[in-house]
């Protein structure tokens, strides 16, 4: 039950090397890449709603009980402060590239 695990819309979930990979493959030459813990209280909280509902009508969160909302705090903290010492487990992967005349790209 978890947020981003959300088929048909995503076939393939891509870590950091995996999307490195590809855009490289395309052609674009990687400047960086790096994983974000922007929406991991979102994705905890959302992902519980999913575990006990068993489905996320819209996104409205407002059903979570305050445990599950601080216990989405605290996780977000954690992998907050993992993503600052340069661990890849943000919730999202981003990768900044260049294309072929220079400019950058963002993934």
């Amino acid at each position: 039950s978890w947020l981003h695990w959300d088929p048909p819309r995503h076939l393939r979930l891509f870590g950091e090397r995996g999307l490195r990979a590809l855009v490289e493959d395309a052609g674009l030459r990687v400047l960086r890449s790096f994983t974000s813990a922007g929406s991991a209280h979102f994705a905890y909280a959302a992902s519980a709603r999913l575990e006990r509902d068993g489905r996320l009508p819209g996104l409205d969160l407002g059903a979570v009980p305050v445990g599950v909302r601080l216990a989405s705090i605290a996780f977000w903290l954690r992998e907050h402060a993992r993503v600052r010492r340069g661990e890849g487990v943000g919730e999202e992967v981003v990768v900044i590239a260049t294309l072929a005349g220079g400019k950058e790209a963002r993934a």
